[in-house]
């Protein structure tokens, strides 16, 4: 569906990038995968506000929706400046993307959380210094 939009972005031309996607949509406009898709198109022309409302809507609509539409609203609400509404998109995720879930904690002030979600990230195989500044930032 995107592939004239993915052209263009790759142009840099993230307005019509976002026009195209837009007139496909409205050929399918009760399809669920299709607004979800739109939203990576949207938020890429910097429409957060836009990308949040058709992701949302993609999911009320979907009975079975997939986890990525919950990653990409977790990742549009962090963009958005609402961590605490990511962490929880994110929490719906079998696999949750752990590097968007430790940037939505540690935008939380959870530094624990944050280096726990890193921790799963890396299996075990790093070990981060635990933040000590008596609650300042990290």
């Amino acid at each position: 569906m995107a592939a004239p939009a993915e052209g263009l972005q790759h142009d840099g031309d993230f307005v019509r990038s976002v026009i195209e996607v837009e007139a496909a949509a409205k050929l399918v406009p009760y399809d669920a995968f299709a607004g979800a898709d739109l939203a990576y198109y949207l938020v890429n022309a910097g429409n957060v506000d836009s990308a949040i409302e058709w992701l949302e809507e993609s999911i009320r609509r979907d009975p079975t929706p997939m986890d990525w539409y919950f990653g990409y609203l977790a990742m549009v609400y962090y963009f958005a400046v609402r961590p605490a509404e990511s962490v929880v998109m994110m929490q719906k995720i079998k696999e949750p993307w752990e590097v968007n879930l430790a940037a939505a904690y540690a935008r939380l002030g959870k530094m624990d959380e944050a280096h726990a979600s890193v921790a799963r990230l890396l299996g075990g195989f790093f070990s981060l210094p635990r933040c000590s500044t008596g609650g300042k930032r990290c």
